[in-house]
């Protein structure tokens, strides 16, 4: 009997240092130069599972307490802001229009693109010149080296020898690989080409001007996939030159 009256009490005390984990890491983000919200999303189920094994804990003894819980939060799954992001388009003046494929559909049919457009053969894995790296994921391919953190690997500041050591791109670094990659194809969102880090600042229209000409010095413009990505933007394939 002692052993089973003992058993809530161990729940609740791992419950309380599951919220102690999640107090932790949340403090080490906060005190990050550019705290970005999405970066918790892996410790949020710790925190939910500690928060419902502490409301189990304290409603087991009351009635339809816990089925209550449950219904609660039934009711505000369907009731979401999420699900208006998946199933409806960006608002077109006053209507919302369907989504005609979800976000990860067109992220599939943009991979397919790029390994058709890249002329890659089944099995190949070649390389993609993009800083959407979820992309050449997708498609089975490489990032230039120096690419791997997507938009966040543009430091236009930093030495040659510290952007290395950092595996980041600096200006010079940048247009050097923009200019000499010849992958057969590249691919960039609305994001590709106008952060600059460490700030997670936005390019100024005459620096993305500049890094779109070395793009385009190399590269030849196939196609657009709208509604690409976590700000629906505007996916550009190119196709290199040399290719055609």
């Amino acid at each position: 009997q002692g052993s089973l009256s003992a058993g809530p009490g161990l729940a609740a005390g791992g419950a309380v240092m599951m919220l102690l984990g999640v107090a932790a890491v949340t403090g080490v983000h906060l005190a990050a130069a550019f705290p970005y919200d999405d970066y918790q999303v892996f410790i949020m189920p710790v925190a939910a599972a500690a928060i419902a094994v502490l409301l189990a804990c304290v409603l087991s003894r009351v009635r339809f307490a816990v089925a209550a819980i449950l219904l609660l939060a039934a009711v505000q799954s369907v009731s979401s802001p999420m699900l208006q992001s998946w199933l409806l388009a960006p608002r077109d003046r006053i209507w919302w229009p369907l989504r005609q494929a979800t976000s990860l559909e067109v992220l599939k049919q943009a991979a397919e693109q790029v390994r058709i457009c890249g002329g890659f053969k089944r099995g190949e894995c070649g390389t993609l010149l993009t800083q959407d790296t979820y992309l050449a994921v997708e498609a089975g391919l490489r990032v230039p080296s120096g690419m791997e953190l997507g938009p966040f690997c543009y430091f236009p500041e930093l030495s040659r020898d510290k952007a290395k050591a950092c595996h980041v791109l600096n200006r010079e670094m940048m247009l050097e690989v923009l200019r000499g990659c010849r992958a057969p194809v590249a691919a960039f969102s609305g994001y590709g080409l106008s952060i600059k880090c460490p700030e997670v600042s936005r390019l100024s229209a005459s620096e993305q001007a500049g890094l779109w000409r070395a793009v385009d010095a190399g590269y030849v413009g196939v196609t657009n996939i709208s509604g690409f990505g976590q700000a629906d933007t505007m996916l550009r394939i190119l196709k290199c030159r040399e290719q055609r």
